[in-house]
């Protein structure tokens, strides 16, 4: 098993065009704090913030709202970092 907990951080953000780029094991309770940080929120949430970003993304987590699409639609781009499973660790 693969645990995403130590991958929380945001790796940049640019004010400008409102894109916030982050690790997938950020929790999505995290994320909205740094949305809101930089003045900004998600147009639509799921109703269980203790997830991963990973999680709501790939299970197709969405709110109630026939407005918007699910949290996966507002994914610019998913970057691969080899680095991050060559140096994954155990934990016991």
């Amino acid at each position: 098993m693969v645990s995403l907990d130590y991958l929380n951080k945001v790796l940049s953000h640019d004010l400008d065009r409102h894109r916030i780029t982050i690790q997938a094991g950020m929790r999505m309770y995290d994320y909205i704090s740094e949305l809101e940080k930089r003045g900004w929120c998600m147009d639509n949430l799921g109703s269980i913030s203790e997830q991963s970003v990973a999680g709501a993304i790939t299970t197709g987590t969405h709110g109630s709202s026939l407005e918007y699409s699910a949290i996966s639609a507002q994914v610019l781009r998913l970057p691969f970092e080899q680095e991050v499973l060559s140096g994954a660790r155990s934990k016991k």
